[in-house]
C-alpha cells in the first residue's frame, strides 16, 4: 500500500449517502460478485491501473465507468538506443 491506503471524504459526497451498493477503497478490499453490475471506478492511480483491468477480466459486469480528474501521467522509462558496439560488448560479457 502506498501513502493514500485511508479512505477519507467519501462520507462528505452527498450521493453516495443514499447509494445502497457497496463502496470500496482499493486499500479495503473485499470480494464482490460483478455479475450484472454497473460498477463506477473513481481515479485513475496505480490501484485503477490495477483493479480495472482485472474486474474487465472476470467478465459479467454489466457495466464499468472510470471518472478520472486528468489523464494519467506515467514518467518516460529513460531507454536509450544502444550502438552495434555496445550490444556486442554486452555479448561477450
Amino acid at each position: 500500500m502506498g501513502v493514500f491506503n485511508v479512505p477519507k471524504g467519501l462520507q462528505d459526497i452527498p450521493v453516495l449517502k443514499a447509494f445502497r451498493g457497496p463502496i470500496v477503497h482499493t486499500s479495503q478490499w473485499k470480494q464482490i460478485d460483478f455479475e450484472g453490475k454497473s460498477i463506477l471506478v473513481v481515479g485513475n492511480g496505480c490501484s485503477a491501473n490495477q483493479v480495472v483491468p482485472w474486474v474487465l477480466s472476470k467478465g459479467g459486469a454489466k457495466s464499468l465507468t472510470q471518472v478520472v480528474r486528468s489523464e494519467q501521467w506515467v514518467a518516460p522509462k529513460g531507454n536509450f538506443k544502444h550502438s552495434l558496439w555496445f550490444k556486442r560488448c554486452d555479448e561477450k560479457a
